[in-house]
């Protein structure tokens, strides 16, 4: 009874000082910082995979897509039909990305049925859309296809992101090679993961 009496005691101290409120915050903290982890080692994945990349055996080396399986591409993916709702077929499609008032970057795809969480553009694409943007302004127009075309760039596909449903992608720039990773989105969107995603910022 005495040793019960003392325990009573010292949990009212304790709960008179919040000590059990310091103890949520402890496991709060505790459950941020392995989120911070595992973005740290996304980081240094993705860090890891440029510095190893040789970019001249990348090009030669592709990785193709698997066209046969259908859980890698759709019949009709979005890609296609947009392009065949177009008035000249040029094999091309046009897309507009836009900054938030936070400053985040989106594709605006107004057939998509998810969140819009999902159109963020993240993990260094947000960073290419401010280079594209020459940041400033909110908005900026690209145009996009999986073959080449006058006055393209090229992004070329390092890995598949099994764990996040997304795909690495490089391109040269006049400092050194870049990475970005586009999510399971543009999947949706062409289908698969291109090989080669070739883009071209334009004015409309």
């Amino acid at each position: 009874m005495k040793l019960l009496k003392q325990f009573k005691q010292r949990l009212s101290i304790s709960k008179y000082y919040g000590l059990d409120i310091i103890k949520e915050e402890q496991i709060k903290l505790r459950s941020l910082l392995m989120d911070a982890n595992k973005t740290i080692n996304r980081v240094k994945q993705a860090v890891s995979i440029l510095e190893d990349s040789d970019w001249n055996e990348v090009e030669e080396n592709l990785i193709q897509p698997n066209h046969d399986s259908s859980t890698t591409k759709r019949s009709e993916p979005l890609f296609k039909i947009h392009l065949n709702n177009q008035l000249e077929n040029d094999n091309t499609v046009i897309l507009r990305f836009y900054k938030s008032v936070r400053g985040l970057w989106y594709v605006d795809i107004p057939e998509w049925g998810g969140s819009i969480d999902a159109l963020e553009m993240v993990r260094g694409a947000d960073e290419m859309l401010e280079d594209l943007s020459e940041y400033k302004g909110n908005d900026v127009y690209v145009q996009f296809a999986t073959s080449t075309f006058e006055g393209s760039k090229r992004l070329i596909k390092i890995q598949e992101d099994i764990a996040d449903g997304g795909a690495y992608y490089g391109y040269p720039t006049d400092m050194k090679p870049k990475i970005i990773w586009l999510c399971s989105v543009s999947d949706w969107y062409f289908g698969y993961h291109p090989s080669e995603i070739f883009y071209k910022n334009i004015t409309l």
